[in-house]
C-alpha cells in the first residue's frame, strides 16, 4: 500500500521475560516502534523470571508491546527415555511416565490440540484482543528435526490454522515475502550482536541482497566479467552495507582472477600458498598420434603421475615410449626404404600458480631416440642413436580483468623422422592474447616464431572474433584469419610461404555437469604465395633451353636435336608458372573431458586440418585416476 517503506522489520520476543520487558519498553519508545512478546502460556505466575499477567497488561497499555502465544508446554527441550536423546515436542510423541510408554497417536493429536487452544483462550481472558499470533518453540513443528510422527507438520499446521492467523518459525535468514505461509514466516534469532551488526547482518541476509550477491558469484564461476559486474553495481545501487558489498566483490574479483584467497569464515590461514603440503595424488596414461601428407607418423604412449606439493606448486613426471616413421625420401612415387625412430622419453612438468592468479608451467624431458636408418635407396643402413633435450617455460597473466596472456618458450625436435634424421630441432616463441569485449563476444591473437636448426624460420600469426550467439548450447560462430610463412623451402617438414586463410567457424563449446565438450568446423579459403625462387628456376630454365636452341641452330645440329629443343620451349610456354589462386581450406576438431565417479577422468581430442598443399591428423586421449 501507499506510504509503506521499502524495508520494514518486526522485533520479536520470546518467554516474556520480566527484564525484557522491563528494558524493552524504553527502547521501544526511543523508536517509536511496538515489539512483540511471545508467552509460555503455562509457566505464567508459576516461576520468578517469566512475567505476570498484571505486568504484561502494564506493558501492554504502554502501547509498546503486543502479545501472542508460545503455546502451554512446548517450548520445554525434553530428552527421550531409552537413548536420552532430544527431542521437541511439537514434533514427537512424549514418554509417559506412569504407564511407561509413548503416547499414541489419538494422545499425541489431543496433546497437540490441546497446546493450541487452549493457549490462545488463556490469552484472550487474561490480556483481551484477537490473541491471533503464535511462534513455534524451537521453531520446529516436525520439519527441522527428528520426529517419530511422520504427519506431525500436517497435525501442527492445522491446529494453528484453526486457532491463529500468523505463526513464526525460525530461520538462517529471517524474512517473509510475498507468497509465504502466512503461518511460516521465518524469524532469525540475532543473539549478542552489537546493534550496527545486527543491521548489518540482517541487510545482508536480505532476499534481494542475496539474489544480487549469487547472481555475481554464479557470474563468476562461469567467467562472466560483465554480468558480474552488473550485479555489483546492482548491490551497490541498492545502498547495502559497504563491508558488506566489498566481501561480495572482492570475492567476485577474486575468482575472476584466479587471485587465492581466504574462504568465508576463515579468520586466518595457517598455511601459506607455498607451505609444503603434499596432497591430490594421480596417475594416468596419455596417447598422441600425427600424420600428415609428408608421410609422418608419430605415436607416443607415456605414463604419467602428479601431485601437489604445496597448496599452489604441482608436478607432474611422465614416462613413456614412441616412435617416428616416414619414407626416407620426399618423392613417394619411388617406394623407397623408410625411416623408423623408436623413442624412449622420461620427463617431468611443474606449474606454480601465484598469489595474485598468475601461472607459470615448465617442462623438461629427455627424448631418446634410436633405429637402424637407411644411407641411401639402395639398401644400405646405419645405427641411429640421438638424445634430444626437450624444455619449455610458459607464464599466463591477467593485466587486465577481460585480457588474459600468455607468453611461451619451447625447445624440441621437429616432429619428422626425415629432419630428426639430420639433427633439426627448433626452438619458437609464442605470445598469445585473448580478450573479453562483452560477456558473449571474445578477440583472440596469437603469433608464433619458429628457428629451426637448419637456419630457417617460420612464423604463424592468428587473429579471431568470437560470438557466442546460443549459451544453453555454448553454440559460437566466429571469424578467424592465419597467416604461414617459412623462410625457406624444406622437404622434410611443413614450409609454406605466404599461406593465407580465411575461415568462418562454428563451436559447441561447454561444461555440462561433469562433462565439457568442444565441437568445431572451420571453412574458408586460403591461398599460398609462389616462391621467388621458383619463379627464378623457371626463367633459368626457359633461357637455358632458348640460348641451347640458338647454339643448335648455329651449328647446325641435327633437325631432331633442334626440335627437341623447340619442344621443351614450347612445353614451359604453354605453362607458365603462375601464383596459386584461393582453394578451400577446413578445419575440424573434437574434445571432450569427462570426470566419473570422485576418481576418474577422461579426455580426448582429434582435429583434422586440410590446407593447400598440406594436411594433418592428430588424436590425443588419456585416462586419469585422482586418489
Amino acid at each position: 500500500p501507499t506510504g509503506t517503506p521499502e524495508r520494514v522489520v518486526m522485533v520479536t520476543f520470546d518467554d516474556a521475560r520480566r527484564e525484557a520487558l522491563r528494558l524493552g519498553t524504553a527502547v521501544a519508545q526511543d523508536f517509536n516502534t511496538t515489539f512483540l512478546m511471545h508467552v509460555p502460556v503455562g509457566h505464567v505466575d508459576h516461576d520468578s523470571y517469566t512475567s505476570s499477567w498484571e505486568q504484561m497488561k502494564a506493558a501492554q497499555a504502554t502501547g509498546r508491546w503486543r502479545f501472542g502465544s508460545h503455546l502451554m508446554e512446548a517450548h520445554e527441550v525434553l530428552h527421550m527415555e531409552s537413548d536420552n536423546s532430544v527431542i521437541h515436542p511439537l514434533a514427537n510423541r512424549l514418554w509417559l511416565a506412569a504407564p511407561n510408554r509413548l503416547e499414541t497417536e489419538n494422545e499425541y493429536d489431543a496433546r497437540i490440540k490441546y497446546e493450541y487452544q487452549r493457549s490462545r483462550e488463556i490469552m484472550q481472558q487474561k490480556l483481551g484482543g484477537a490473541a491471533d499470533i503464535i511462534a513455534y518453540p524451537m521453531g520446529d513443528l516436525g520439519q527441522e528435526t527428528r520426529s517419530d510422527m511422520p504427519e506431525a507438520l500436517t497435525v501442527n499446521l492445522r491446529e494453528a490454522a484453526a486457532n491463529y492467523k500468523t505463526g513464526f518459525i525460525q530461520s538462517q535468514f529471517g524474512y517473509a515475502v510475498n507468497g509465504d505461509n502466512p503461518l511460516l514466516y521465518q524469524r532469525h534469532e540475532l543473539g549478542r550482536l552489537p546493534g550496527a551488526e545486527a543491521v548489518e547482518y540482517l541487510l545482508r541476509n536480505h532476499p534481494v541482497f542475496l539474489a544480487h550477491r549469487l547472481r555475481a558469484e554464479y557470474a563468476a564461476q562461469e567467467g562472466k566479467i560483465y554480468k558480474s559486474k552488473d550485479a555489483l553495481a546492482q548491490l551497490r545501487q541498492d545502498g547495502y552495507p559497504t563491508n558488506a558489498y566489498n566481501k561480495v566483490a572482492s570475492y567476485v574479483y577474486e575468482r575472476l582472477t584466479g587471485v587465492r584467497t581466504t574462504p568465508v569464515g576463515i579468520s586466518k590461514v595457517t598455511k601459506g600458498p607455498f607451505h609444503l603440503e603434499l596432497k591430490d595424488p594421480y596417475v594416468g596414461v596419455r596417447a598422441e598420434y600425427l600424420k600428415d601428407n609428408l608421410d609422418s607418423r608419430n605415436w607416443r604412449l607415456l605414463g604419467l603421475g602428479g601431485l601437489n606439493l604445496t597448496p599452489n606448486i604441482t608436478v607432474e613426471g611422465t614416462a613413456g615410449i614412441g616412435r617416428m616413421q616416414q619414407a626416407f625420401t620426399n618423392n613417394l612415387a619411388l617406394n623407397g626404404p623408410e625411416i623408423r625412430l623408436d623413442e624412449r622419453t622420461v620427463g617431468v612438468a611443474p606449474a606454480v600458480k601465484f598469489p595474485n592468479g598468475w601461472v607459470l608451467l615448465g617442462e623438461l624431458s629427455d627424448r631418446h631416440f634410436t633405429g637402424k636408418v637407411p644411407t641411401d635407396l639402395n639398401g644400405h643402413t646405419a645405427n641411429f642413436d640421438k638424445t634430444v633435450i626437450q624444455y619449455a617455460a610458459e607464464a599466463q597473466i591477467k593485466p587486465l580483468l577481460p585480457l588474459d596472456v600468455a607468453a611461451r618458450w619451447e625447445h624440441d625436435i621437429v616432429p619428422s623422422a626425415r629432419a630428426a634424421l639430420k639433427d633439426t630441432t627448433y626452438n619458437a616463441g609464442t605470445l598469445a592474447a585473448a580478450y573479453r569485449l562483452f560477456d558473449w563476444w571474445d578477440l583472440n591473437a596469437s603469433g608464433t616464431r619458429y628457428m629451426f636448426s637448419d637456419s630457417n624460420n617460420r612464423n604463424h600469426l592468428m587473429a579471431e572474433s568470437l560470438w557466442l550467439l546460443y549459451e544453453p548450447a555454448g553454440f559460437r560462430l566466429g571469424l578467424r584469419y592465419e597467416y604461414t610463412s617459412a623462410d625457406e623451402a624444406s622437404p622434410d617438414y611443413w614450409t609454406p610461404y605466404k599461406l593465407n586463410r580465411y575461415y568462418l567457424e562454428a563451436f559447441f563449446r561447454r561444461t555440462y555437469r561433469r562433462i565439457y565438450y568442444n565441437i568445431g568446423v572451420r571453412y574458408g579459403l586460403g591461398k599460398e604465395s609462389l616462391r621467388p625462387e621458383a619463379k627464378r628456376k623457371y626463367q633459368e630454365d626457359l633461357q637455358q633451353l632458348q640460348q641451347s636452341l640458338r647454339t643448335a641452330r648455329s651449328r647446325r645440329f641435327s633437325p631432331a636435336t633442334i626440335r627437341n629443343f623447340q619442344h621443351y620451349i614450347d612445353v614451359l610456354l604453354a605453362n607458365p608458372i603462375e601464383e596459386p589462386g584461393w582453394e578451400p581450406v577446413l578445419g575440424l576438431v573434437a574434445a571432450t573431458r569427462i570426470k566419473l565417479g570422485g576418481h576418474w577422468e577422461l579426455n580426448g581430442e582429434v582435429s583434422y586440418n586440410r590446407l593447400p598443399d598440406y594436411n594433418s591428423l592428430n588424436l590425443l586421449g588419456g585416462i586419469k585416476f585422482k586418489f
